[in-house]
C-alpha cells in the first residue's frame, strides 16, 4: 500500500526525532525514564482536549507537543490546537509545567517551535527537533535565565572606547534583544569599525548573557584575521585578553569544540559540515558568490554534531 500523506509526515517526523536523540515510543509501550527525551505517540489527554499527536517527556516530566500535520499541508493556522494540548495535559501525571512549556507543529518537511517562557512567545521557524538535553537545561535554568531578560539584566554600555555609531550600534542591537526580537541587522559604512564593533557585542553577550556565537566569514583569510582581532580584543576594564578569558576556535575541521564561546567559520565551512562533506582548507578561499549555499536555496540532512540551540544566546 503506498503511504498516505499523514504516514509520511508521521514518519518524517520520528525519523527526525530519534536523529535528535529522542526515544520515540507508542502509548501502550513507553518508559518516562527509558532515556533523556521520551516522544510519546498518540497521547490521551484531557478527555475533553483529546489525543495529541505526540507527548514529549524530558527528565521523566512532561515538558511539551507535538502537533502533527500531513505532509505538504500549511503550518499556519495550527498553533492553537497545540496550545490546547499544552494546556490540557493531566493533572495528576508529572510534568515541568502547566501548561506545558516547549510546542512544536509539523508536518516532516517543516517544524515550527514555541517556548511559552519566552517574553513574546511566538511560533519560530527550526531547521529540525532539540535535542532533549538541550530543552531539559531550559528547564533546569528556569524562565529568568531566557535570553530577553538576561539582556535586559546587562551592565551599561561603555563609551570609552567606541566611536559613537558603535555605541549606537552596540546599544540599539541589545535594545533589539531585550524586546525579545530573534533577528537583528547592523549597517555600518566601510572604515566605521564593522569587526570592531561586532567583536565588542559579541563579548558583552557572552560575558553576561552566557551566549555561543557563531560567526561566519566567505573566505579563510577572513576567518584568520577575525581569529586574530577577537584574540586581540582587551575589553574595557578588564586585565584579560578575550582569549585569555573565553575560548575561540577557527574551524578548520569538522569538529566543533564543546567549549568554544566564538566559533569562526566559512560559509563554505559550514556548509560542507552540515552536509557531511569534507572540505579542504584551500577551496575555503573561494568567493562566497561561488559558494555552494549562495543562491538557490541547498538543503542538507540534519547532522547531530551540529544541533540546533548549539549557537544561541544561552549555553546549554
Amino acid at each position: 500500500m503506498p503511504q498516505t500523506p499523514e504516514d509520511q509526515a508521521r514518519n518524517d517526523i520520528d525519523r527526525l526525532l530519534k536523529l535528535a536523540g529522542w526515544q520515540v515510543c507508542d502509548r501502550d509501550n513507553f518508559d518516562i525514564d527509558g532515556a533523556c527525551g521520551v516522544a510519546i505517540q498518540q497521547f490521551q489527554m484531557a478527555k475533553t482536549v483529546g489525543e495529541a499527536d505526540y507527548l514529549l517527556y524530558v527528565g521523566g516530566k512532561a515538558a511539551g507537543v507535538i502537533e502533527a500535520k500531513a505532509a505538504g499541508v500549511s503550518l499556519m493556522g495550527t498553533q492553537a490546537q497545540a496550545e490546547k494540548y499544552a494546556v490540557g495535559f493531566p493533572t495528576n501525571l508529572p510534568s515541568w509545567d502547566s501548561p506545558l512549556p516547549f510546542i512544536y507543529q509539523a508536518n516532516g518537511a517543516e517544524v515550527l517551535f514555541t517556548e511559552k517562557y519566552a517574553e513574546i512567545p511566538r511560533a519560530r521557524h527550526i531547521f529540525a527537533f532539540h535535542r532533549p538535553q538541550y530543552l531539559l537545561a531550559k528547564l533546569q535554568a528556569g524562565k529568568d535565565a531566557y535570553f530577553s531578560r538576561s539582556v535586559k539584566n546587562m551592565p551599561p554600555l561603555p563609551q570609552s572606547n567606541l566611536w559613537k555609531i558603535q555605541f549606537d550600534a552596540i546599544s540599539n542591537l541589545e535594545k533589539s534583544f531585550a524586546a525579545d526580537r530573534r533577528r537583528a541587522f547592523i549597517q555600518m559604512t566601510m572604515g566605521s569599525g564593522k569587526t570592531y564593533t561586532a567583536i565588542n557585542a559579541v563579548y558583552r553577550l557572552i560575558k553576561y548573557a552566557n551566549a555561543r556565537v557563531l560567526f561566519l566569514v566567505d573566505r579563510a583569510n577572513l576567518g584568520m584575521q577575525a581569529e586574530q582581532e577577537f584574540g586581540g580584543f582587551t575589553p574595557p576594564g578588564s586585565p584579560l585578553k578575550f582569549n585569555e578569558e573565553f575560548i575561540i576556535q577557527r574551524m578548520t575541521e569538522s569538529a566543533l569544540d564543546g567549549e568554544a564561546r566564538v566559533c569562526i567559520a566559512t560559509i563554505q565551512r559550514l556548509y560542507a559540515m552540515l552536509s557531511g562533506q569534507v572540505l579542504e582548507e584551500e577551496n575555503e578561499e573561494i568567493s562566497s558568490m561561488n559558494a555552494p549555499v549562495v543562491g538557490k536555496p541547498q538543503r542538507v540532512e540534519y547532522n547531530p554534531d551540529i544541533p540546533i540551540g548549539k549557537f544561541d544566546l544561552r549555553k546549554v
